[in-house]
């Protein structure tokens, strides 16, 4: 095969962009190996359309959701392979300029991308129940099965990272787990919730509205006084905001909440399901 575009250089500058996550300059060299006469060449190639993937990974800011989803159902392994790429924080960038209504449907979407994942990404290792993982499906479940989604959970986080059978993964098998569990986690969360939230600021207003700033507007989240959620108006006509503080009785309705679609993934009377199930009795559920 000939090529026009030189595999080194081609390395070398995806490389310097995934370094300083620049997906503006990834999405113009995207552009022009998409236009160009060796694109069939390149996916033909392993090492060429190794980079080439990875370099869609870095413009996920540009892709729609579905061409997302496709990307982490099919190549997320390219992603997590790279050390030095952060798959958690493109995603992220990406919902931010989804509204925010829209959002928790957009991060559906993307979950189910994981756990429908069956790409192998480990070495084989049999579980504490008996259960064969390498997949990313079989992480996955097996992580969330194990540790809670709001985050808060550290010590159970912890405790999974010293199981007998994670201990015997490399270094790098390691690492890319973390990376995948964090961007799973991230996704369990609604952007209502401030743990799941993507914009910089989440007030609340000295009349209780809880509100925020999306695509240069404010955003009404929540009104005690009953009026509809998501309603927006300007910037300069809003009145003061001071921060919010976080709601214990509704940060454990939806915990439970999300527990439980959890657990319907699983079937009924299954290790996973029990677990979760033991979790959810301990919250009230």
């Amino acid at each position: 095969m000939i090529f026009m575009i030189n595999l080194l250089e081609l390395k070398s500058r995806i490389d310097d962009l995934i370094e300083h996550l620049d997906d503006s300059e990834g999405y113009k060299l995207y552009s022009i190996i998409k236009n160009s006469e060796d694109l069939k060449l390149i996916q033909q190639d392993v090492d060429f359309n190794k980079y080439y993937l990875l370099l869609q990974f870095l413009i996920i800011p540009y892709l729609e959701i579905n061409e997302i989803a496709e990307l982490l159902k099919k190549d997320i392994s390219i992603a997590l392979n790279d050390n030095n790429f952060d798959l958690f924080a493109v995603v992220k960038r990406r919902l931010i300029y989804v509204d925010i209504s829209e959002r928790d449907e957009c991060k559906k979407e993307l979950k189910s991308a994981l756990i429908d994942n069956g790409v192998i990404i480990t070495q084989t290792v049999v579980s504490s129940s008996g259960g064969k993982l390498n997949t990313v499906n079989d992480w996955i479940k097996d992580f969330i099965s194990s540790v809670n989604q709001k985050g808060s959970n550290s010590l159970a986080q912890a405790q999974y990272y010293q199981r007998p059978y994670y201990l015997k993964l490399s270094e790098i098998e390691k690492n890319k787990l973390r990376r995948l569990f964090q961007l799973y986690r991230y996704l369990s969360l609604s952007s209502l919730t401030p743990d799941g939230f993507e914009d910089d600021m989440l007030f609340q207003t000295k009349d209780g509205q809880l509100v925020t700033s999306n695509k240069s507007k404010i955003v009404v989240l929540y009104d005690p006084r009953g009026k509809d959620m998501m309603s927006s108006r300007t910037h300069r006509n809003y009145p003061e905001v001071v921060i919010k503080k976080k709601s214990r009785e509704n940060e454990t309705t939806k915990k439970l909440v999300e527990l439980e679609e959890i657990a319907a993934q699983f079937p009924a009377g299954s290790l996973e399901r029990k677990a979760i199930e033991e979790e959810m009795k301990k919250l009230g559920g």
